[in-house]
Parts: structure tokens; C-alpha cells; sequence
């Protein structure tokens, strides 16, 4: 019997326990130090674009499309996902060709699609000035939906088939011997008796793994984004989401008004050692500076919205997501502690990619091959490292820094 402790309820450490929770002979123990999806996954943006620059990336967000069928007819619920497609926006010779790449693998994966002229986009986007825009991929099956619900959808389904869910419960310390996990150290001083471990913690994972000398390549990162006033005439609720590449922004309705994000020039990397243990009241950013890179830095996003200068801002939203230095995620073993597993460095994408890194997960825990490659996205592969350094932390800053695709 294999008793496996998945530490931190994102949607990708529920994911894990619902996908574990229907294998045979396995114990599921659920573990966070809050709620389920109380952590970074309560302010993700949630864009559920289904094709990605990186190949092998597609078949884990098709995976969690999957995944909405089951939890749906499994709970007997609706999540309550949004299908109002999305947008990949063409600007530029630079645009056309990374967009252009972006159709050629969703044609190498059967994924529907199709090329919009300036006029169409324009009568999907009332908000949109597409002087500058030359076409667009849309990509019509492409949804969005609260995060916290699919958190809580997997937690769910993971209970009833058998799973534990231990929520407000803080992971001290795992116990290993001669070179396996034998146990975790939990607040209170009690001791769990485990032989698996899957750290989900997001941006608190490293204060697991660097005690055991596994060093993981991620840093949070602040993330940002601004929701407008309503105005349901400009922000209709069925326009598409959006990812500009030439602004390094992306859209997506809210309830008759408009979320947006624009990149962050200079995106704080946070240390894992300094982030409180609870993060109500924690200040991400100073309000002076949120303005400053909607204003500054948002110059090129005002090209196609320019009523960006006369829309009233109703809120602000920062977080942080999970990036990584070489801005690909982290996710399997570990070779040197075995029964060590790690499901985190999102770089962005948590929401999407969580169905397929649950599966994938429970399919390397039950020996087998995980259905999609994700070798390059093992939690080893940098070797030895300081993961708390200003040099790495300012590596996996300019990842989210750099980023041109949404989500």
C-alpha cells in the first residue's frame, strides 16, 4: 500500500490527490496549510489557452479539459467554464511568426482554429483599435474559469473516492532514511507515517526540498492585473480572451468588464525564506508602482486600447505565480530521494496545465511512462544551485519578465 502525502491544495497538488485518489492499494493524504485553493491559485487569471509554443505542453492542458467532464459528472456540478474562445493577436512580422508556429502544432494536435481578418476581430473586441493589427487566431473551444472552484472540484472528487483532506495543517519537515521519504513533521510536533511525497507547496516548495539538499529552480514572482468598471457594451461577456504578444498583454471577460495583464518590465522575485507562513496583508507591490507599469509600461497595450486612458480601474489584483529559470515547469522524481515527487514552477500556467500534471503524477508514481514527455521538466535537471541567491532569483524574474504569451 502506498500512503502519499500531497503537500499544498493549488489546483496542481489537488490534481494530484483526485488523479492518485482512483489508483488501487493508495492511500491520499491532502495537505495545506489554509484552505483548498486559498494559496496563488485564488488570483490566477485563468486563461485556459489550449495551444502553446512548446509542443509537448498541449497534451497536459487537453488533460485537464478532459478532466472538466469527469469532475462535472463525477460531483454532478457545473465548474461553471466559460467557452468564449481565445484570441492570439497578429501585429507585427515578429507576431506573425510565433503565432504561425502556434498554428502548426494546432494542427499537428487536431485543435480547431481559424484566421480572423482586422474587421472580425474588431466586431468580437468593441474595445479594440485594430489600425495596427494585421489577423488573428482564433481558436473557438478555449475557456476561462474560477480557479478556486477546480481547486476545490479536484479536492472533492479526490475525497470521495478515498482521499484525506487535512486543510489548516502546516508540513515542518519530511523524514527520510538511507535515501527514501519516510514521514512528514507537522505543526504540533505530530508525525505522519508516509512513503510518498508530492510537494505542491508553490512558492514555499524550496522550504521543503532545500532542507534535503534538493534545491528546486523556481522563484514567485510577482504577477499583476487590472479589472475594469463595467461596461457590458464595450466588454461584452462573450467577447474571446486575448494574447498581444506585441504588448506582452492578454484579456479575457469579467463579468461585463475587462481583465487585463501587462508585463512587468522588472518583476520582483520574492525569497521563499522571506514570505510569511500566511499571506493576508502581505503588500506585493506599492500602489505608486502599480500605476506605474499600467502607465509606463502599458504604452504598447494602449495602441489597441486606447480607451485604456478614460476607463475607470475598479481593481488591482498582485500575486505571484511559480517561475522558473529556464521558464520550463517542474514536475516528476526526484533520482536521489526515492518516493520525493514535485508538482510545482508553474511559470504562469498552474490553472491550464493541472489536470495534465495530476495525471502525469500518478502515472510516474505507479511506475509507469507519464502519457505526455515531460523529461525536459524534471525537478533535477539544474544540478547544484543556490535557490535563494539574487542572481538565480533575478534569472526566474526576467522569465516572467520576458514572457510573450498570455495566461
Amino acid at each position: 500500500m502506498k500512503t502519499v502525502a500531497v503537500i499544498g491544495a493549488g489546483t496542481l497538488g489537488a490534481a494530484c490527490a483526485y488523479y492518485l485518489s482512483k489508483q488501487e492499494n493508495t492511500k491520499v493524504i491532502l495537505i495545506d496549510r489554509g484552505s483548498v485553493g486559498s494559496g496563488a491559485t485564488s488570483w490566477a487569471a485563468s486563461l485556459l489557452t489550449t495551444v502553446r509554443s512548446k509542443t509537448n505542453v498541449v497534451p497536459l492542458v487537453q488533460e485537464t479539459y478532459r478532466s472538466f467532464l469527469s469532475l462535472e459528472k463525477e460531483l454532478g456540478i457545473s465548474l461553471g467554464a466559460r467557452q468564449v474562445g481565445s484570441l492570439q493577436i497578429v501585429a507585427s512580422e515578429k507576431s506573425q511568426a510565433s503565432i504561425n508556429r502556434l498554428d502548426e502544432i494546432a494542427d499537428d494536435h487536431g485543435l480547431p482554429r481559424q484566421w480572423l481578418t482586422p474587421a472580425q476581430i474588431k466586431n468580437k473586441l468593441p474595445w479594440m483599435n485594430t489600425s495596427s493589427v494585421d489577423s488573428g487566431l482564433y481558436f473557438p473551444n478555449d475557456v476561462f474559469l474560477d480557479a478556486h472552484v477546480l481547486a476545490n472540484a479536484f479536492a472533492n472528487a479526490a475525497r470521495k473516492n478515498g482521499a484525506t483532506i487535512r486543510q489548516f495543517t502546516d508540513v515542518e519537515k519530511v523524514f527520510t532514511r538511507s535515501g527514501r521519504v519516510i514521514g512528514l513533521k507537522l505543526w504540533k510536533k505530530e508525525r505522519l507515517k508516509v512513503n510518498t511525497v508530492i510537494d505542491a507547496a508553490g512558492a514555499w516548495s524550496n522550504l521543503l526540498s532545500v532542507p534535503l539538499n534538493l534545491p528546486l529552480p523556481y522563484a514567485p514572482v510577482r504577477s499583476i492585473y487590472w479589472i475594469t468598471s463595467v461596461d457590458e457594451k464595450r466588454f461584452p461577456s462573450t467577447q474571446p480572451m486575448t494574447v498581444i504578444p506585441d504588448a506582452q498583454a492578454y484579456t479575457r471577460p469579467e463579468t461585463g468588464a475587462l481583465l487585463f495583464g501587462i508585463r512587468d518590465k522588472e518583476s520582483a522575485a520574492f525569497n521563499p525564506k522571506e514570505l510569511p507562513r500566511v499571506l493576508d496583508g502581505f503588500k506585493f507591490i506599492e500602489e505608486e508602482r502599480q500605476w506605474d507599469i499600467l502607465w509606463n509600461e502599458g504604452r504598447n497595450f494602449l495602441k489597441f486600447f486606447p480607451g485604456l486612458e478614460e476607463v475607470e480601474i475598479a481593481h488591482t489584483i498582485t500575486g505571484f505565480s511559480t517561475y522558473t529559470s529556464d521558464s520550463n515547469f517542474i514536475l516528476g522524481p526526484v533520482k536521489e530521494l526515492e518516493g520525493f515527487y514535485v508538482a510545482t514552477g508553474c511559470v504562469g500556467a498552474g490553472v491550464a496545465m493541472s489536470g495534465g500534471f495530476g495525471r502525469a503524477m500518478a502515472e510516474y508514481i505507479s511506475g509507469a511512462e507519464p502519457f505526455t514527455n515531460v523529461e525536459a521538466h524534471r525537478p533535477d535537471r539544474m544540478g547544484e544551485f543556490d535557490a535563494y541567491s539574487d542572481e538565480f532569483l533575478a534569472q526566474c524574474s526576467a522569465s516572467r519578465s520576458n514572457k510573450r504569451d498570455g495566461g
